[in-house]
């Protein structure tokens, strides 16, 4: 089988085709969904969007639960019914597709109550509120009913269409029971959610006209303007032996070879599968042992088919604030110098992880570098993509977008990976943060050259007893990669690019704790 029939018989068409119109009104709004794993491209109904490839699509909004008051075994029981309620209806033919859109909230409501007890309460609640980040969570699902089945229901499907003299009709006859699945489909999930509130979205009025709701979102999804989206899709499609399939296709049409030796494989998809006008797709994949067994890594990274101009640069304000400084970074610096200063070391480490500095925690062996790094995790944003690299699974990030590589300390597996290799890898995966979880040789070089690269928000340990020898040890690690550059001039080159450095120590009463934090830049 060829990549292009893999696609077509497991996606029911390509998922990377793209068009270049987009009819009746909205026209910008639905050219924007192309970049999504859905691209629209136009209206079956009021409420229902037609995509590139002849599926239809209904979105649904969830409001939120409406009882008055839920602990967290309750929140989880009604994730748990969300959850059972949405597997239910994903088959061969339906992808569900879930987004999570966290907004950061500025203000606190105004208004008071009647009463004195709710005011005290808000009063308590508010002063809460200006002293730590506070998110606003909206949940919107996309239910995909696809016109094309997947396996042998689909290939007969497909060959009876294509003999059907009555092809027109059949194709409109297919669509109809497409709608009517659909709707069925939408009808059932929004009867399991009630306690969620749920509205299907359409096309309203509005003040300068009409407005279609769904067009709107998906622009969204793409802009994230008013804060990040998190994605999750309950497909059934994309199982383990489909996905090996798929990294097989991709190493044959590339000329590589890729199995439990040669688990890494950076590639590409060629612009004649993606569509007409779009260049190729890069793809990383990792395999085990290179992850941990039971899982595959993939990571497409798709070109953007906009094609923008400097008068749209212009009129979108992107030259207004050249050469200001950015206020986040500076507001930021302020507060870090002001904790600094004052000794608030658990509020210090909060905020340089929320700013995404870059940390190395520093300690002999048994002084508890790991856990440390595993507390500070946990003080991540649950919507970021986090990429470990280690030789043994220790570090337990939270976040649900975790990808955990994996390479052999001394070349004793399988696979002959190294952590300078598996660096290179994790920034083919789109990671938001990349955690070693420790610095033992020529690693350190990459790990360098990555930070110069932009990619803030580091962790990682190395074995040292102070600050000061830490750089030493970095600088010898680097050195030995072969770099040419002299011992001071590596420590200075890594002063630039680590922000702080936390020191700890196993005491003789046997407490593990911090001696030093190194705060570089103050």
């Amino acid at each position: 089988m060829s990549l292009g029939d893999f696609l077509d018989r497991h996606f029911g068409a390509s998922p990377f085709v793209q068009r270049n119109e987009a009819d009746r009104d909205d026209a910008a709004d639905l050219h924007a969904s192309r970049e999504l794993p859905f691209g629209v491209n136009a209206y079956y109904n009021g409420h229902t969007l037609r995509t590139l490839d002849s599926a239809l699509v209904q979105i649904v909004r969830l409001q939120g639960l409406y009882a008055e008051m839920l602990d967290d075994t309750g929140v989880d029981a009604y994730k748990h019914q969300r959850n059972t309620a949405l597997e239910s209806i994903a088959d061969s033919n339906v992808g569900v597709y879930v987004y999570e859109i966290r907004r950061k909230a500025n203000r606190w409501p105004a208004g008071k109550y009647s009463n004195w007890f709710p005011n005290f309460l808000n009063e308590k609640l508010k002063a809460r509120f200006q002293t730590r980040s506070l998110y606003q969570h909206e949940i919107y699902i996309a239910i995909v009913r696809y016109r094309h089945y997947s396996g042998v229901v689909g290939q007969l499907d497909r060959v009876f269409n294509a003999f059907n003299p009555s092809g027109a009709n059949d194709r409109l006859e297919t669509e109809s029971r497409q709608a009517r699945d659909l709707e069925e489909k939408v009808n059932s999930l929004m009867k399991s959610l009630a306690h969620y509130a749920p509205r299907r979205l359409g096309r309203v009025e509005t003040e300068i006209g009409p407005c279609c709701e769904m067009a709107r979102f998906l622009r969204y999804l793409l802009t994230q303007e008013d804060g990040p989206v998190l994605a999750d899709s309950y497909t059934p499609v994309l199982t383990e032996s489909t996905l090996r399939d798929f990294a097989e296709l991709v190493a044959h049409h590339s000329d590589q070879e890729t199995d439990a030796k040669r688990p890494l494989l950076a590639a590409s998809i060629p612009s004649e599968l993606t569509g007409p006008g779009n260049r190729d797709f890069r793809i990383q994949v990792v395999q085990p042992p290179a992850v941990p067994p039971g899982t595959i890594a993939i990571a497409i990274r798709k070109p953007s088919t906009l094609d923008l101009t400097m008068q749209y640069y212009e009129e979108s304000g992107a030259f207004r604030r050249v050469n200001e400084p950015l206020p986040d970074a500076e507001d930021t610096g302020r507060k870090l110098a002001m904790l600094y200063r004052d000794g608030n070391w658990p509020a210090f480490l909060r905020l340089v992880v929320e700013a995404k500095k870059n940390i190395v925690v520093s300690a002999p062996t048994f002084a508890g570098k790991t856990e440390f790094i595993n507390m500070l995790l946990k003080e991540i944003s649950p919507d970021e993509r986090i990429v470990t690299i280690e030789d043994a699974r220790e570090l337990r990030p939270p976040q649900a977008n975790t990808v955990n590589l994996l390479y052999s300390r001394g070349n004793q597996g399988t696979a002959n990976v190294t952590p300078v290799e598996l660096m290179e890898a994790s920034l083919r995966l789109s990671p938001d943060r990349v955690i070693p979880g420790e610095l033992r040789g020529a690693e350190a070089y990459v790990a360098l050259e990555m930070l110069n690269s932009g990619h803030g928000g580091w962790m990682t340990t190395l074995h040292a007893t102070s600050p000061e020898h830490m750089f030493e040890r970095l600088a010898q690690m680097v050195m030995r990669f072969g770099s040419t550059l002299q011992r001071a001039e590596i420590i200075d080159y890594a002063r630039s690019l680590i922000d702080v450095v936390v020191q700890m120590h196993r005491y003789d009463d046997g407490v593990r704790g911090i001696s030093k934090v190194l705060y570089v830049s103050h």
